[in-house]
């Protein structure tokens, strides 16, 4: 609210000159006698019309005049309008200090850090002759005070211990709880938040989101920008993400997109490039980012490579460039590549006469490896066995196993295979055909099936009609980026298959033409179960030559690897959970595996110690430093496990994109907060919130005013006096009769 008052109020009695005008046109009224003259009886009626728009020209002149002379009066008084509780210099108020230690603060524009120039202008607002009396002091990534206090020098010191961090401001969050503080304080009636933060846009977004603002409109908000304001500033490029496509399997072929993101105010050109364990593997990448804010200030470049051995293996990409935050200029991850996927082939029995190209077990091991070759490296190692040696041994070290047209399953062998998917966490899938017996697969698998099946349906022969595959699930990861043509997906046409007897299943990946399911999925317990309803051999389908047979087969098995133990990657700050694969951990009762932590870099220090849950959990709460941090276990058994993981900043805590001061206030009184001053130091801001306090003096605006009245009175007066000279003599009497 605004609050009126008056520089000279004394002058105010000018007002009375208002009435000045009404004054003199009454005292001048003067009542002509009336002469009646017969002859001109026909111009009563114009005569009292003329008269009627006289009066009122003349009470609108009387009206500028008298609004002349009261706003002249008003004007010579000074009026200054101030909102009421306004921000004025002292001692005497309660502050909170809201120090923003993210990630962005570390951006050197300098000679000094924004961080390193935010503790110093908050240190002196501690230390300052305006001080505040009460204060709190709250790191946007710590976690502070919790109530108010006198002891500014604890504060300081507060201030001065606060460390970076590599983590994302919560601006939002750390304002609410500034403002809950400043609430529950009744002895000061004068608050204020002094947030010292470099605007960084990607923070102060949430603030739109913040709804108790409105609640808190007796709180200044002071914010200091610590970021430069020199031309050409930021100057800085970051990696922001890298994705990894593919499986971390020995012998395949990983993606690696690395996401960088300009936010200089010019273009710039960077080289990138990547390392595996400390040495580089491809050669470096150059390109050309345009500046912040225009298209293309992001760009994606992409390295591929190929593991050889498996193990945890720690990996980075960099940019080789000198910016305002190095700390962006890296990213790391971590992997923990298996061995070769295990794929079992359970054939039926075979016919010793049947043509070689029907064999269904032979089309899933060519599309498994179709290489086929000891010299040739490949992923998957696949083997077929015969359902009657299908055994526990069989299935050991197994992450897949196909079943291809096999009658039917002992419940011996059902329950291994059970077991093997819900337990084991492993991917069964079946390929049906002509022995399959429908009734022995619904008794005995009907846990882990998809859906029932029915009977077969549709005849086989060259001239018999066939049913086109008539829809595929593109962004399953089975088929996710094959073709960019949705057409090339349904290329196969099918004569035979069994129809299942649940309408709609869990998932499918497959239609046919006809709504008819051909794929099918399901998850059960820790594993899969894949359901293909035709026969993996051209015998039913043309399915198996198509293009798209080959790479969803290997898909199957790669995806069939259940994730390894200890890789990962993770966010500064955040809560990192080992499982570590293979290590045998001690019997109820007993002390409690350990297992040790050791940051690259660090390995001087004794690292720490993390013990394991009885579910073999380790939870590790301190990977608050970026860096590939390094483990091992040792279990009941003595046997040794061993991985890594990474800590990286969050990606969009690398855009360093400031929000106009301009566009915070209109934000924030949005949402209900006037009181918002913003400065590029403590004293640029104390400055707006003190001009904002001393009110605003209206009285040139107010002689601005007199002096378009004077001219419109000038005006209308001449207006009116040029009629005046243009009427029916006085002394025609308008009364004459008809």
């Amino acid at each position: 609210m605004l609050a009126l008052w008056f520089a000279t109020p004394l002058l105010l009695i000018g007002l009375l000159a208002a009435g000045i005008p009404p004054l003199l046109h009454l005292l001048s009224r003067v009542r002509a006698q009336e002469v009646y003259f017969p002859t001109l009886r026909f111009l009563q009626r114009s005569m009292e019309k003329t008269a009627r728009r006289r009066r009122i020209q003349h009470w609108l002149l009387l009206v500028f005049r008298s609004s002349l002379l009261a706003l002249l009066a008003v004007s010579v008084a000074e009026p200054i309008s101030q909102a009421t509780g306004g921000w004025l210099a002292g001692r005497n108020y309660a502050a909170v200090v809201v120090l923003d230690n993210s990630l962005s603060m570390g951006a050197r524009d300098g000679a000094q850090s924004r961080f390193a120039r935010a503790q110093a202008q908050a240190i002196e607002l501690l230390s300052g002759d305006d001080r505040p009396s009460l204060a709190a002091v709250l790191p946007t990534n710590a976690a502070g005070d919790d109530a108010l206090t006198a002891r500014l020098e604890a504060l300081r010191k507060t201030v001065s211990e606060t460390t970076l961090s590599n983590a994302r401001a919560p601006v939002a969050q750390k304002l609410a709880r500034a403002m809950d503080l400043l609430a529950g304080e009744t002895s000061l009636s004068k608050k204020a938040i002094y947030l010292f933060s470099d605007l960084q846009q990607v923070s102060f977004e949430e603030l739109a989101s913040l709804k108790s603002l409105a609640a808190h409109k007796d709180i200044h908000l002071l914010v200091v920008n610590c970021a430069s304001q020199l031309p050409g500033k930021p100057d800085n490029v970051a990696i922001s993400d890298v994705e990894i496509g593919g499986r971390p399997v020995v012998h395949e072929r990983l993606t690696f997109t690395v996401t960088l993101v300009n936010s200089s105010p010019v273009d710039r050109t960077v080289s990138v490039a990547m390392r595996v364990e400390g040495q580089p593997v491809a050669l470096p990448v150059k390109t050309t980012l345009r500046a912040a804010g225009l298209e293309g200030d992001s760009r994606t470049v992409r390295f591929f490579h190929t593991f050889g051995k498996s193990g945890p293996v720690a990996c980075e990409v960099f940019l080789d460039v000198t910016d305002d935050l190095p700390a962006d200029n890296v990213r790391r991850f971590a992997l923990d590549v298996g061995g070769r996927v295990g794929a079992v082939i359970v054939r039926g029995p075979r016919d010793p006469a049947e043509a070689p190209g029907l064999d269904s077990a032979a089309a899933l091991l060519l599309a498994a490896d179709p290489f086929g070759r000891a010299d040739r490296p490949w992923p998957v190692q696949p083997r077929v066995v015969p359902v009657e040696e299908l055994s526990a041994e069989t299935l050991a070290g197994a992450d897949i196993a196909f079943f291809t047209d096999v009658p039917s399953l002992t419940d011996a062998q059902a329950k291994l295979v059970r077991d093997f998917v819900r337990t084991a966490g492993g991917t069964a899938a079946f390929f049906l055909g002509p022995a399959v017996q429908a009734e022995n697969y619904n008794a005995r698998l009907g846990e882990i099936l998809p859906a029932e099946l029915d009977a077969p349906v549709g005849e086989v022969g060259v001239d018999l009609p066939a049913v086109a595959l008539d829809w595929v699930d593109a962004q399953h990861p089975y088929f996710e980026g094959l073709y960019a043509n949705p057409r090339d997906y349904l290329t196969s046409v099918t004569q035979r298959y069994f129809r299942l007897k649940v309408g709609v299943p869990p998932q499918v990946l497959m239609r046919l033409a006809g709504g008819a399911p051909l794929l099918v999925s399901r998850d059960a317990g820790r594993g899969r179960c894949l359901l293909c309803v035709t026969t993996a051999s051209p015998r039913w389908t043309s399915l198996p030559a198509s293009p798209v047979f080959l790479p969803m087969v290997v898909r199957m098995c790669l995806l069939a690897r259940s994730g390894e133990g200890g890789g990962g990657n993770f966010l500064a700050g955040s809560q990192v959970t080992l499982r570590p694969r293979g290590l045998a951990l001690p019997p109820d009762g007993a002390p409690p595996a350990a297992l040790r932590i050791v940051r690259e870099g660090d390995e001087a220090s004794s690292g720490y110690d993390v013990k394991f849950s009885p579910a073999g959990e380790a939870v590790f709460d301190r990977a608050d430093r970026l860096g590939v941090y390094r483990w091992q276990a040792t279990g009941a058994d003595g046997k040794s496990v061993e991985g890594c993981f990474a800590v990286n900043p969050p990606g969009t805590e690398t855009r360093l994109t400031a929000l106009p001061p301009a566009a915070l206030r209109q934000m924030l009184a949005r949402d209900g907060l006037d009181r918002v001053y913003v400065g590029d130091d403590l004293s640029g801001a104390t400055a707006a919130a003190s001009a904002d306090a001393q009110g605003r003096n209206w009285w040139d605006y107010l002689l601005a005013a007199v002096l378009v009245v004077l001219v419109v009175e000038a005006v209308v007066a001449n207006r009116v006096r040029r009629r005046d000279e243009d009427a029916v003599p006085a002394y025609l009497n308008p009364k004459i009769a008809a």
